[in-house]
């Protein structure tokens, strides 16, 4: 399972489940409340947005085996990642430029 965060947002992918017919997917917070996301994802692959910079998020996916939706995986092991911090250049103190 990987991640690709950026400030508001991650692109995930995971390993595709030959006998997929679609994914479901959770993410939140350390220690929040899942977000369950359970349209449908045919591939392995998806993007969430409007995350808060700076913060570590869990997730895990789940595979769903058949149309109907009754064969189900469990859940994934959980994965973390951490968006980007929206202020990630440091002040310059002036008196250090001098210095340059």
């Amino acid at each position: 399972m990987n991640s690709n965060p950026s400030i508001f947002s991650v692109d995930l992918n995971w390993n595709d489940v030959n006998v997929a017919d679609r994914y479901h997917l959770r993410y939140r917070t350390s220690g929040g409340s899942w977000t369950t996301i359970t349209g449908y994802i045919p591939n392995s692959e998806y993007s969430i947005d409007n995350l808060i910079p700076n913060t570590e998020y869990e997730w895990q996916v789940k595979t769903v085996c058949n149309y109907s939706g009754t064969e189900l995986s469990d859940w994934s092991n959980n994965a973390f990642f951490t968006t980007i911090s929206d202020s990630p250049c440091q002040t310059v103190n002036c008196s250090s430029l001098s210095q340059l």
